[in-house]
This record gives C-alpha cells, structure tokens and sequence, in this order.
C-alpha cells in the first residue's frame, strides 16, 4: 500500500503549483488591463480639455481682432500635449463702422479645435456669436457645443 502512495504527494504539490502560478498570471493581466484603461481614461480626459484650451484661443483672437479671417492655428502645453485649432465660417452681421475707435459688431465663427494626449484625441466643434459693444465690451454666445468623433 505504501508504494502506491509514494509519488501522491509531489503530484498534489505540482498541482497547487499550477493553480497558484495560473492564478497570479490572472491577477497579474487583470491589473494590467485595469491600469491601462484608466491611463486611456485619463488621457482622453487631458485630449479633452487641450480641445477646450483651443476653443479659449480661438475666442481670444476673435474678440482681439474683429478683422480676423479663416485661420488655422496649431499649440501645446508642454506634459499634456497639443491641440489644433481652426476659425471657419467667419460671418460679420453688422460691421464695424469705419472710423470708430469703439467698436460696435457682431461676427459669427465655427471654431474646430482637436486636442491630442499621448494618442487620444478629443475634438469640439463649437459655433459663436460675438458682439463688441460701442463701450468696448465684448459678449460672449455659444450658438452650438457639440463633441465629434475625432
């Protein structure tokens, strides 16, 4: 009887040793796929908010330069990434008059900015309504806010 039994143990241990090793390498995948995830979670989220740093560039040239025509501008912050950035679709509904130092005008603009982070991309694609006051001021109306499929 006991030379039956000799080799029972060491094929018990190399079973446990097999379930054990399969159940790390499963643990080890699992958390690796996890931390993946968030690390595209979070640069979508970066990718996200370069595209919004473009749309406040756009606005910033729109409201500093009522004369401003389709342009294409390209930045980045240096970490995070880049965005890309374009001013379409530029439409003045009552022009400035010609000699006045204050302003008074509205522009309509498309603004289509893509922000990238470490190979996510998000874009917005917004149109705008400004109109310069004759005190000076500048408003501010967003017309449509949509976020397109980069």
């Amino acid at each position: 009887m006991l030379l039956n039994q000799r080799g029972s143990s060491l094929t018990l241990l190399l079973g446990t040793a097999v379930l054990l090793f399969t159940l790390v390498l499963s643990i080890n995948y699992w958390l690796r796929q996890d931390l993946r995830i968030k690390e595209a979670y979070a640069d979508n989220g970066k990718a996200f908010y370069l595209s919004e740093a473009g749309v406040e560039e756009a606005l910033w040239h729109l409201a500093h330069n009522y004369n401003l025509e389709n342009t294409f501008f390209t930045s980045g912050i240096e970490g995070y990434g880049t965005y890309s950035t374009e001013i379409t679709n530029i439409e003045r509904i009552q022009p400035l008059p010609e000699n006045e130092e204050e302003p008074d005008g509205i522009l309509i603009a498309t603004i289509n900015s893509l922000g990238s982070a470490n190979g996510a991309r998000e874009r917005i694609i917004t149109k705008v309504e400004l109109t310069y006051g004759w005190d000076g001021s500048i408003s501010f109306k967003t017309a449509s806010f949509q976020r397109a499929v980069p």
